[in-house]
């Protein structure tokens, strides 16, 4: 098993540019865990629906692409900078979770909360000259695209 955690590891460091393995699933590879293998042979696969992927991918791009910073950087141990990574995910988990069209107006508030958050830590980024103006001028300027098509179902959920 430690093999298959490994490879994992590897794996995602090769396609996220991180090592973070607490995400691992056995559906990413299924023949190394004989926890998803049933008596007959056949593999079973665990399919949940995932909403916004091309907005969960935005802020991916934001926290890997353009405001990654590597494992050993001094700007790693920043406050403002763990709070990003935490606001990042946290944000990604909720547009994933959440259908756009058909959330209640409370749901998308919470998320327009989340994003609203997102927004004021990578202002604290730029206060604090942890990345170059664009770099957050472009993050700040891909969250924003975020909660204006936040809002606007938001406004079509209350109106």
């Amino acid at each position: 098993m430690a093999l298959a955690v490994f490879g994992v590891g590897i794996y995602r460091i090769l396609r996220y540019r991180s090592s973070n393995t607490s995400m691992v699933d056995s559906v990413i590879l299924p023949a190394l865990f004989s926890i998803n293998r049933p008596k007959d042979g056949t593999l079973r696969t665990k399919t949940t629906k995932k909403h916004n992927p091309e907005l969960v991918d935005t802020v991916f791009r934001l926290m890997f692409e353009i405001l990654w910073v590597a494992p050993y950087d001094r700007r790693r141990s920043n406050a403002a900078l763990s709070e990003f990574e935490r606001r990042g995910r946290e944000t990604a988990v909720l547009l994933a979770a959440t259908d756009l069209r058909s959330a209640s107006p409370g749901e998308l508030q919470t998320l327009l909360q989340a994003v609203g958050r997102l927004v004021q830590t990578i202002g604290r980024l730029e206060s604090e000259a942890l990345f170059s103006r664009w770099q957050c001028a472009e993050a700040l300027a891909q969250v924003r695209r975020i909660a204006a098509i936040v809002q606007e179902h938001a406004a079509v959920a209350v109106g």
